[in-house]
């Protein structure tokens, strides 16, 4: 259920008490409505819009099938919202939705996935990022939608977006194979970004760090699995290798600082972190490729996995996770 406190404390009000999951997705601006999400699994959900004085409840996102909307950004106006779905399409995109006719209109193509969703309190720009292969790719935009020129971050992932009260500045965190997570801040719309924290490699020179390679191989259908490989610097055949598989399993492994695989790479193991049938990040239709009867042809990727290692050289091999990686 929803409940509403007051800034200078207070006893807690109940909103809304509908029964089952429930989060926020975003705040009216004027603060006397907010945006839940009710979540139906973890690919399907539904947006609302809850008056906080009224307690009504007012469905924004009716669909059939299964539908991610994620990242709602009330415009000031409150005629629109900005947010990420899949609705009618393989990949999650950004949209528009105009809140009197509950139309989308699509600001992004249809063959990558946005991830963060931020707009500007004054709502002069709005920035997203897409997932490119595990990586952050960043686009800019006016407040109207309108298409700017894209900033120009390093290599990583981004997310944590923060526009400064008065719209001049983007703050985010950063990380990367070789950088652990720090702050970062840019000057809009085409300042540098420069970094503002410095985290601790615990005296480790960043150039003893490696980065993955985007590898796909082939798996039993024919398909191919994207899958990062952290390998040594001498690129041994016969390396011995540790696979890592994520869990969720609606998740995906990416290219951020991971201290255990730089630590086992030190200690002369190359690191496999396979992507397989069910990972997100490759839009819809690979993410249901192991629903409910199909869930063992996910690990018949993994096993494809170690048949490709084997051909490679790779004689000896490892495999490791955590919760549905553990069942893998």
């Amino acid at each position: 259920f929803v409940q509403k406190v007051g800034a200078d404390g207070g006893e807690p009000e109940a909103v809304w008490e509908p029964g089952g999951y429930h989060t926020v997705a975003g705040w009216g601006w004027d603060g006397s409505s907010l945006i839940v999400s009710r979540h139906h699994s973890n690919v399907n959900n539904d947006l609302y819009q809850l008056d906080l004085r009224s307690g009504e409840a007012r469905p924004l996102t009716p669909h059939e099938g299964d539908a991610r909307f994620s990242a709602a950004k009330v415009t000031p106006d409150g005629e629109s919202i900005y947010l990420a779905t899949d609705l009618d399409g393989d990949f999650v995109r950004l949209a528009r939705l105009d809140l009197s006719t509950l139309d989308l209109t699509y600001l992004t193509p249809d063959d990558r996935d946005v991830e963060s969703v931020e707009l500007s309190r004054d709502g002069r720009y709005l920035v997203a990022s897409r997932n490119v292969e595990g990586y952050s790719d960043v686009l800019l935009f006016n407040g109207r939608g309108r298409r700017m020129p894209d900033p120009v971050l390093p290599e990583g992932i981004a997310v944590g977006f923060a526009f400064s009260p008065d719209s001049k500045r983007l703050a985010f965190t950063l990380t990367a194979p070789k950088r652990n997570p720090d702050v970062w801040v840019m000057d809009l719309p085409d300042g540098q970004p420069r970094r503002l924290t410095r985290s601790s490699t615990a005296g480790i020179p960043l150039r003893r760090f490696r980065r993955p390679g985007l590898v796909r191989y082939p798996t039993f259908d024919g398909r191919e699995v994207p899958a990062l490989f952290y390998e040594l610097e001498n690129g041994a055949d016969d390396t011995p290798v540790v696979v890592n598989v994520h869990g969720g399993p609606e998740s995906q492994s990416r290219p951020a600082f991971a201290p255990v695989t730089q630590y086992l790479l030190h200690r002369g193991y190359a690191v496999f972190f396979p992507n397989v049938r069910g990972s997100t990040g490759y839009g819809k239709s690979y993410t249901h490729l192991d629903d409910v009867r199909l869930r063992m042809d996910s690990v018949k990727d993994l096993a494809h996995a170690a048949y490709w290692l084997r051909e490679r050289g790779h004689g000896r091999v490892a495999v490791m996770g955590g919760s549905y990686g553990g069942f893998m």
